[in-house]
């Protein structure tokens, strides 16, 4: 496996499991900035490697799968808010009625 390999891997996963990170602890600043750059990092790769980094793509599809599961997270969670939020507003409305 020739050096840039293997630093293409690690920048591959290393970028992977920060995305993961940012979007696990709720930074969706910092989720954002790494996600714009996801797909040409991927293209890059693909191009220059190509079948030499199949076998990331189970960790790579494992961690897209925990960033969906933040993601969904957070939109319940929101969702959630929201409705408090509402129904907090409807009871002042009422009150001040």
């Amino acid at each position: 496996m020739s050096a840039d390999l293997r630093t293409t891997r690690m920048r591959l996963l290393s970028h992977s499991k920060n995305m993961v990170n940012a979007a696990q602890s709720h930074d969706w600043e910092a989720f954002e900035m790494l996600n714009s750059a996801w797909p040409e990092m991927l293209e890059h790769a693909n191009e220059q490697f190509g079948s030499d980094l199949i076998d990331l793509q189970s960790e790579l599809l494992e961690d897209n799968q925990q960033i969906q599961a933040s993601i969904e997270q957070a939109q319940t969670d929101l969702t959630k808010e929201l409705q408090s939020n509402t129904q907090r507003f409807h009871r002042l409305q009422a009150y001040l009625k």
